[in-house]
């Protein structure tokens, strides 16, 4: 776990999994398409609706020993920009993996 004693990438990075990665290939497609280094040509609405799903996708324990230590028992802070930052560094590791399979498009099954 890191408790943001990394880069910003780094910290968001450990909370993508492959049901994150597979959320950003279904819900935003366009990330494949984005000429913006942080994805800022996909509308901010796009990213944002997803934050339910994204909380329910990572793993909450995981989050809350890193983003929420103090919070209460069952609780723990989270917000757009949590959300956004996750679904982004998923889109950023999955044009990684298309970068390094030398493959233009991503498979569809994970």
């Amino acid at each position: 776990m890191m408790a943001r004693r990394c880069t910003h990438r780094k910290y968001y990075a450990q909370f993508v999994n492959a049901e994150v990665k597979k959320l950003v290939k279904s819900a935003i497609p366009q990330f494949l398409r984005s000429t913006d280094p942080h994805f800022n040509d996909i509308p901010l609405p796009l990213w944002d609706q997803l934050t339910d799903v994204t909380r329910k996708t990572i793993d909450i324990k995981l989050w809350k020993a890193a983003d929420s230590p103090t919070q209460p028992e069952g609780t723990y802070l989270w917000s757009l920009c949590c959300n956004v930052c996750i679904l982004k560094e998923a889109a950023r590791q999955l044009l990684e993996d298309c970068k390094v399979t030398n493959k233009p498009q991503l498979k569809t099954n994970l």
